[in-house]
């Protein structure tokens, strides 16, 4: 038996229409049982290729879009014992509204910190739509905390500048000057693209809430555009952070 069918399989060997038929078998009663739902899609996309996975899914009757965030939900709470409880605590709408939300963070949830300033008994006794407005306000709350730190950061420019141009009279060494040139222009990229960053982040959660609400399925070549923006991003981060030896 393969990884990925030991690991998330549902006990049996894997089998294209034993699969399909225990995942519509779960689709007649979902609920709570979206774990069981992403671990049978999990597999079922691990051995077979796009179309046929895609065939898999239209026939035990969910959409793509949901699938895949059935997938998410499996990777993100049962990779450690601490998000685990807050899977089996939580119901279903409530993981899919965390999903979006650090590991780091759910983590410390678990562990009896909080998330938009709610523990997890005060998230698991809040509606849905309460923890959507929560993390909302905690997002607006985190984009106001960037652009302060985006102000003590020009004002930081600002002294570095009068600095380089007294050392300039006063015939420093021309390198601090060429670095000090550098890294200014790296603090204004790098706020660019943490606001980008949270712009983005926003689009893709409203994507997800759009389509779910339309009960429609998100056109394949659609949801090929956004996982391949999303490679791209990880690859840039990944080589920057080669550069910088971090």
């Amino acid at each position: 038996m393969d990884a990925i069918t030991e690991q998330y399989g549902i006990g049996i060997p894997y089998n294209f229409d034993a699969y399909v038929s225990a995942g519509r078998g779960i689709m007649a009663g979902l609920g709570t049982q979206l774990f069981e739902l992403g671990r049978i899609c999990l597999v079922i996309k691990e051995h077979e290729g796009h179309g046929r996975f895609q065939e898999a899914v239209e026939s035990i009757g969910v959409a793509p879009r949901f699938a895949q965030k059935c997938m998410a939900a499996v990777v993100k709470f049962e990779s450690s014992e601490g998000r685990k409880l807050i899977g089996a605590r939580l119901t279903s709408s409530k993981l899919m509204e965390l999903l979006a939300e650090d590991d780091e963070e759910l983590e410390a949830l678990a562990s009896g910190g909080s998330i938009a300033g709610k523990t997890l008994d005060e998230i698991d006794r809040m509606s849905v739509r309460e923890l959507r407005a929560a993390l909302r306000e905690e997002k607006k709350a985190r984009a106001e905390d960037r652009e302060s730190h985006e102000a003590i950061l020009q004002r930081k420019d600002k002294k570095l500048n009068d600095l380089a141009s007294k050392n300039r009279s006063q015939g420093k060494a021309p390198l601090r000057k060429k670095v000090e040139d550098r890294i200014a222009e790296i603090n204004e990229l790098a706020l660019a693209h943490l606001s980008s960053g949270d712009t983005l982040r926003q689009a893709l959660l409203d994507l997800n809430e759009v389509v779910e609400e339309s009960g429609e399925t998100l056109d394949a070549d659609l949801d090929d555009q956004i996982t391949g923006h999303i490679t791209a991003i990880q690859t840039l981060v990944t080589n920057l952070a080669e550069i910088a030896g971090v």
